[in-house]
């Protein structure tokens, strides 16, 4: 058993620090092949957005982890000191300015593009994990935070919003068109209005991960969840049929539409080139559990994953 555990960390040493990093994948193809990109990091990323204006992504994962790529394809990180809870998610508003949250009710903003970070010392969220962030594209000092136990907080509404839910809130959902986030959806499924659009519910026996966080051209909201779940809302949330069992992360809209992609546990894609209404597995070309996609709407994609954990030789 010793020489076995011997030889497994050989390998694993062997196989370099690049393999070792959190994990990006990029296409500029609209998913038909991708790019593994090296950042130096060795922490899991939780999220991924894209600032449509400028063309730069920024990355957010554990222990307080931002990366920032640059016009030039670089990397850097630009994680605020002294920052050890874990980041769920980070949102571009179309001005540029940027907001990330994550546990213990961490809510940072930066107002040069992702540059530098400060965090917000006084945020009424009962220190509540929060899930997730959102501008409104149309007015982007307005944003929407969800959480834990139900908390929405929207800056139109002036602060926290009553859901009378005790599920996490995992995401506000937002048409470029008609600008600030129409609503938010609970880990069951709940829906609930942030606008005067009226949005049918989405009760699933699965738990819902993620979801379409900005849409626009005719590309429908779709929710992303456990056991391959994909939810598509024309009149109705329907269910659309998947070749995957695994557990789905998250979904963006890559070229608005026509093309969307779902990501999950086992480095799993799949790609609907149809607006939903089918679906084909890619290769990632990994096993490592993929965690959020984002993209252009013009077929630009980005996906962040997990750190490589030591002795696991998984790519």
């Amino acid at each position: 058993m010793t020489k076995i555990i011997t030889v497994l960390s050989l390998l694993f040493l062997a196989s370099g620090p690049v393999n070792a990093e959190s994990l990006i994948l990029s296409s500029d193809s609209s998913c038909e092949s991708w790019q593994r990109e090296s950042t130096g990091c060795l922490y899991s990323l939780n999220s991924v957005a894209a600032d449509l204006a400028s063309g730069r992504i920024i990355a957010a994962g554990d222990r307080g982890t931002i990366l920032l790529r640059d016009e030039e394809g670089n990397w850097i990180d630009v994680s605020p000191a002294d920052l050890e809870s874990d980041l769920n998610s980070v949102a571009v508003g179309v001005n540029g300015v940027c907001m990330a949250c994550g546990n213990h009710g961490v809510l940072l903003s930066s107002f040069d593009r992702g540059e530098t970070w400060r965090k917000w010392e006084k945020f009424d969220c009962s220190g509540a994990d929060l899930l997730s962030v959102n501008f409104d594209p149309s007015h982007p000092s307005d944003f929407v935070i969800t959480g834990e136990d139900g908390f929405v907080f929207s800056s139109q509404a002036g602060g926290i919003v009553a859901t009378g839910s005790s599920n996490s809130i995992i995401g506000s959902f937002v048409s470029l068109c008609s600008g600030f986030p129409a609503f938010a959806v609970s880990a069951s499924g709940e829906v609930f209005s942030l606008s005067n659009s009226i949005i049918p519910q989405a009760d699933s026996p699965h738990h819902i991960n993620g979801g379409t966080v900005l849409v626009s051209g005719g590309s429908p909201f779709s929710l992303a969840g456990n056991n391959g779940l994909i939810l598509t809302m024309e009149e109705e949330w329907k269910t659309a049929s998947v070749p995957v069992a695994s557990n789905l992360n998250s979904i963006a809209a890559v070229e608005f539409g026509s093309v969307l992609c779902a990501v999950g546990h086992g480095g799993v894609i799949v790609v609907s080139r149809d607006n939903g209404r089918s679906w084909e597995s890619a290769s990632s070309g990994t096993f490592r559990n993929l965690n959020c996609v984002t993209g252009n709407g013009r077929g630009v994609v980005w996906i962040v994953g997990d750190a490589l954990l030591p002795g696991v030789l998984f790519p």
